[in-house]
């Protein structure tokens, strides 16, 4: 009885794990451009290539700052950690910070910690 109540309860969340899925689901959702170059900053778990494609990028949040001064549609997603170094080199470009179009929080695996990662693009909104 107890399992079943754990399982019932703990189930529903278990989409909270998951966080490349539901960054594909995010990004799908925004629709922010038809095929936007992604770099994600901060987290480096296999599991985004299978949801987001195997073209994504790896990097840092200096990494971020260059790629979206790059042409062409292009989406970060920024961890936290990462903030700092992506605010000090668009500073030193000469570049301000582009909003935010949202983030996705889950458990990164690779690391086994709890992450959020923000949505920042270079398209215009």
């Amino acid at each position: 009885i107890v399992q079943a109540l754990l399982f019932g309860l703990l189930m529903p969340q278990a989409d909270r794990f998951w966080i490349a899925p539901r960054a594909a689901e995010t990004l799908g959702r925004l629709n922010i451009c038809h095929s936007p170059h992604i770099l994600v900053a901060g987290m480096n778990e296999a599991s985004m290539l299978f949801a987001l494609g195997k073209d994504i990028t790896f990097g840092d949040g200096a990494a971020a700052a260059a790629f979206l001064d790059e042409p062409e549609c292009r989406i970060v997603l920024l961890a936290a950690p990462q903030k700092p170094a992506f605010k000090a080199s668009l500073a030193a470009r000469g570049k301000s910070e582009p909003g935010s179009r949202g983030s996705i929080d889950g458990f990164n695996l690779g690391s086994g910690k709890w992450i959020a990662l923000d949505i920042m693009t270079n398209a215009p909104r």
